[in-house]
């Protein structure tokens, strides 16, 4: 191949060179497609990470060994070296320099934040909900299928509660994912254990119960093999992208007979892996492209069958750019590769989970057929899934439109009855409930140390219990417990609340100003169920606007609808943050601080 060089003389390409099969030979022109072009990025100071790339590069170039340069449907793959915290920097800065249509699989949320390529089946390294942006396509169940399928299983089998121990940045949000899809199947949410970073998980989990166990770090495998070896009763429930991403961890704490393996749980889309018989013609395909069996891992089966669906989808594309890409998928809204069907895929904009699927609203992942399996299938494909393939509706249900249960049914007649009785439990119950946010332990109380104490503010909360009276009760409770679940993440401490406001003290800054940041991430990324609380906003702008029509201009209520809901979502908390030394009593009444 040449290209144009000043003056317009051809320049031979030595790196460009192909060879042509004898059929292609001759006086007739060899006509090229534009190949689609692939990268990967290597985090080098992540170990996990790097495996992960490795694997799923491992799949994907086992897809694309048999294409020809000549033939339509050819995807090209480079590796990035580079950092976490510098992914998102090397990612625009390769783009500029060359071509890169997609971006497959370990990124960061700040590369997805690049909207001039397409992101194809994403893996992150923590927990993350997903939401709707129109560039990132995700194949593999999200989090939010993986718990609905999950609860439905549960459901089906008659299991009426489950605990959960979540880590990351998210946390809060994906407990409160969790505990809506366990309503949805007649279940309830016992627990939410929100972790930061450094914290252990093993001291958190249940002795007995299911437990969903989200944001697994290294050695957390080891420490889950034990507590299951140590607790017959209890079972785990992880995400797939962890049980991927920590396959081998994952492997040699649980195989070699080491027990448990059947009480550890996940849902996933894909064949098996490393079934010698396969009934899937895409696990047939896979098996014969890699037929060294160390390599056959859950993220080089991701690998492979992304790239296969990816050239597909080229092989039908007359022109190649990464918005094209996008636009197929959208197009075509579903899309079948051998046995593995995608879709529907909506454009659209994002929309909270209350709405989710409703007319506008954007659907930007298509995984189907989900199926329930425990860790003993993923080690031995004879063991049988737990829960045959379903596709999950995301439609979920309220408990104020489902009506009585017969349990619960039984509860409010027999709660008609004692209900004297549940008087008196009411302060012990809030007691408990408050434990972790009011946990004296985590009060400041040496007077020498400087304290950082957190005010909250319900932006225009009286105006808000007048224009929605009917929905403030339970839309201040919602606060209250989002707020309270950091409190406890941060090990910070709930002085005292004035009304819906929280007075907050944190005995360093940086876990003051965390719980600030995820407190207003949390805001806006829970589903409020409701769009009312945003119009009244907007109306209460909107009449200071025509009382004030020269000074005053609308901050948010006159934005485009897409934009607004990149910054606002339901209600509003303000929080001022001060840090200096204080006058630490201890009250005798409250026994607290």
């Amino acid at each position: 191949m040449k290209r144009f060089v000043e003056g317009y003389r051809a320049e031979l390409q030595t790196d460009d060179a192909f060879t042509a099969g004898q059929r292609r030979c001759g006086a007739n022109g060899t006509l090229l497609y534009a190949p689609l072009d692939g990268l990967l990025a290597v985090m080098q100071d992540n170990e996990h990470a790097q495996l992960a790339v490795s694997s799923v590069l491992g799949g994907a170039k086992a897809a694309i060994a048999s294409q020809e340069h000549d033939a339509p449907g050819m995807v090209t793959l480079r590796v990035l070296n580079t950092s976490i915290a510098g992914a998102h920097d090397a990612l625009v800065a390769e783009h500029n320099e060359r071509r890169v249509h997609f971006v497959g699989g370990v990124v960061t949320e700040a590369m997805l934040g690049v909207g001039s390529v397409a992101f194809i089946d994403p893996l992150q390294l923590e927990p993350r909900l997903n939401r709707f942006r129109r560039h990132v396509l995700h194949l593999s169940p999200t989090l939010e299928q993986q718990f609905f399928v999950l609860a439905e299983y549960l459901g089906d089998t008659g299991v009426r509660e489950a605990h959960a121990v979540v880590r990351g940045e998210e946390a809060a949000a994906v407990a409160e994912v969790l505990r809506r899809s366990l309503v949805t199947f007649g279940g309830s949410l016992r627990s939410a254990t929100l972790l930061a970073g450094g914290d252990a998980l093993a001291e958190n989990l249940p002795e007995a119960g299911d437990v969903f166990v989200a944001g697994l770090a290294a050695g957390d495998v080891a420490a889950v093999a034990r507590h299951v070896a140590l607790h017959d009763g209890v079972r785990v429930f992880v995400a797939f992208s962890e049980f991927a991403l920590l396959h081998a961890d994952f492997a040699a704490a649980f195989g070699g007979g080491a027990g448990g393996a059947d009480r550890v749980v996940f849902a996933t889309s894909l064949p098996h892996w490393d079934d010698a018989n396969p009934t899937s013609e895409t696990a047939r395909e896979f098996l014969a492209a890699v037929p060294n069996a160390t390599q056959r891992t859950p993220l080089a089966l991701m690998g492979f069958a992304a790239t296969q669906l990816l050239r597909t989808v080229v092989s039908r594309m007359d022109k190649v750019s990464a918005a094209l890409l996008t636009d197929f998928f959208y197009t075509n809204v579903a899309i079948t590769v051998k046995d593995m069907l995608y879709g529907s895929f909506v454009n659209g904009t994002a929309c909270g989970a209350a709405v989710a699927g409703g007319a506008g609203c954007g659907k930007n992942y298509g995984a189907t057929l989900i199926s329930v399996w425990s860790l003993a299938r993923a080690l031995d494909p004879a063991v049988p899934v737990l829960f045959p393939a379903v596709t999950p509706t995301m439609e979920y249900a309220e408990p104020v439109a489902r009506g009585l249960t017969e349990p619960q049914l039984i509860g409010t007649i027999v709660g008609s009855v004692v209900g004297g009785l549940l008087l008196v439990a009411v302060a012990a119950l809030l007691l408990r409930f408050c434990r972790g946010s009011r946990d004296n332990a985590n009060a400041p109380k040496e007077p020498t140390d400087p304290v950082t104490l957190v005010f909250t503010d319900i932006e225009s909360s009286t105006a808000l219990w007048a224009a929605c009276s009917e929905l403030m009760p339970d839309t201040v409770a919602t606060h209250h417990r989002l707020i309270r679940a950091l409190i406890a993440k941060y090990r910070c401490y709930e002085v005292k609340t004035v009304g819906d406001s929280f007075m907050i003290a944190c005995k360093s800054v940086f876990a003051a100003v965390q719980l600030v940041r995820e407190l207003q991430q949390v805001f806006l990324q829970h589903d409020w169920e409701t769009g009312a609380l945003d119009e009244a906003y907007h109306k209460f702008e909107e009449g200071r606007a025509e009382e004030d029509a020269e000074e005053y201009v609308p901050p948010t209520a006159r934005l485009d609808a897409a934009v607004y809901r990149q910054y606002w979502n339901g209600l509003r908390v303000r929080v001022g943050v001060h840090t200096g030394l204080c006058d630490i009593r201890r009250d005798e009444v409250t026994k607290g601080y």
